[in-house]
């Protein structure tokens, strides 16, 4: 992995990784969301003071969003 940018007020503290969607959602959970994509973007928020993981797949048309506990 390398860094293609690094930008201004904080985002060197964001990590984006492509991830397979089996690895967040089982079948039941995959069909809730209708996150039927092989694979998705997982977001992480790693500053000091604060810390989010979520990860964004294409459903219905657009890119849909879940926070998972990481």
């Amino acid at each position: 992995m390398r860094a293609l940018d690094l930008g201004e007020n904080g985002a060197p503290n964001f990590f984006i990784h492509a991830v397979p969607m089996s690895k967040f959602f089982d079948n039941k959970s995959r069909k809730k969301f209708q996150a039927y994509t092989s694979d998705g973007i997982l977001l992480v928020d790693a500053a000091e003071q604060e810390y989010e993981v979520d990860v964004y797949f294409w459903a219905n048309g657009t890119y849909q969003h879940h926070p998972i506990d990481y």
